[in-house]
């Protein structure tokens, strides 16, 4: 007999549970909306979505006078928001609240005359927003990459918001070995930490854990990794059609938990695939 266990705190995020909201409200309204990039990174919310309307642009040189665009949970750099506003675009704000107030500390850094770092992915939404709102940012994503940094005196460090820690905690190590003066801002986000803590914790003790979430999430793909630091079984998957009975050869205990812009429906059909595949 196989046990499913599912942490109380799962589902959304309230950044992305806020973020969907203003894309439904937006939708309700029968007018064509707009997303620069994906409003949250889940295929099948954006599917979702998209079926009610919403259509993804990965550029603005299309966009229009009076066209209705939403800003993404990840943000933008400053220079798409002038854009936007040089194209007279009712735009809709959706960045996460957590993410905007580190692209405050990102501009603060820069305009009390720190070396402004910020560690994080290339090329992830998220980096890219709070890389642009300076002139001048450093992003960096391993030690080798802190190595090779050269001339600095004064740093302010800002961490992308869903970073390993672990590894984070390594980069900050060698920067700090390169200057007298250093400034870490806290943005790590607390429900990121606090998802990895539970599932970590859950992980250890059951035979096998089920990671919900987009492939191209980086807080999944981090929770993924923390849940591998105690079980060796950990699958990811994005919903339901991605499990196979072999996951759960010789489990008797298994463990679902998702990224934080999972929702909880995708929870619920994960935990009822299974007992479909190995009843209880």
């Amino acid at each position: 007999m196989m046990k499913v266990i599912i942490p109380k705190d799962i589902g959304f995020c309230p950044g992305v549970k806020h973020a969907v909201s203003i894309v439904e409200r937006e939708l309700a309204q029968d007018k064509k909306v707009y997303c620069y990039g994906e409003i949250v990174h889940n295929p099948d919310v954006i599917r979702e979505l998209e079926n009610k309307g919403l259509k993804i642009i990965g550029s603005l040189e299309n966009v229009v006078r009076g066209d209705t665009v939403i800003i993404r949970a990840h943000g933008l750099p400053i220079k798409d928001y002038i854009t936007l506003n040089l194209k007279e675009a009712m735009v809709v704000d959706a960045t996460c609240r957590n993410v905007k107030k580190v692209q405050e500390y990102v501009k603060d850094s820069y305009f009390h005359g720190q070396q402004t770092v910020v560690i994080g992915k290339h090329g992830h939404p998220e980096v890219i927003g709070l890389a642009g709102q300076a002139p001048k940012v450093y992003v960096v994503d391993s030690i080798e990459e802190a190595q090779r940094l050269d001339g600095l005196k004064y740093l302010g460090v800002i961490i992308q918001t869903t970073y390993s820690m672990r590894k984070a905690e390594d980069i900050l190590r060698v920067l700090q070995e390169k200057v007298s003066r250093c400034k870490i801002y806290d943005t790590m986000c607390e429900k990121t930490k606090n998802r990895q803590e539970v599932s970590k914790k859950m992980a250890a003790k059951v035979d096998a854990i089920i990671v919900v979430g987009g492939r191209n999430s980086s807080n999944t793909a981090e929770l993924a990794n923390c849940c591998r630091e105690v079980q060796s079984k950990v699958y990811v998957v994005e919903n339901e059609s991605d499990l196979a009975k072999s996951m759960f050869d010789e489990v008797y205990k298994v463990g679902i938990t998702g990224g934080l812009s999972t929702p909880y429906s995708s929870i619920e059909n994960v935990a009822r695939r299974i007992q479909e595949l190995k009843p209880l």
